[in-house]
């Protein structure tokens, strides 16, 4: 997925140079990759909607970055696809904050 989020973001650098087609074809690789990145993390289970705010804000920040000309050279699919993907792993290992709450509540707290 990280590769294709890499070949996406090689493809739009290179659609730069196409000075007034490479707009409208960067924006329209953008709503494609986007809802193709969306598809595949749907048929993995990962959910990007707003039931899932780190992520969601994660992928509409990015997006969005993606859509403004200029922007849309840097790497931002890469950017975003690696960080759902670390946020993903963690959240299945119950990393983060919640699980540390969690666990020091779980200790302290008398049922």
């Amino acid at each position: 997925m990280m590769i294709m989020a890499g070949c996406v973001d090689l493809a739009q650098a290179g659609l730069i140079a196409l000075v007034g087609a490479g707009i409208v074809v960067n924006t329209l690789v953008t709503i494609c990759a986007g809802l193709g990145f969306w598809i595949w993390f749907q048929t993995l289970g990962v959910s990007w909607g707003p039931e899932n705010p780190r992520t969601f804000f994660t992928m509409l920040g990015g997006g969005t970055a993606e859509i403004i000309p200029g922007l849309n050279a840097l790497p931002m699919w890469l950017a975003m696809i690696t960080t759902v993907i670390m946020m993903t792993r963690a959240e299945d290992r119950g990393d983060g904050i919640m699980s540390k709450v969690a666990g020091a509540a779980r200790g302290k707290v008398k049922f």
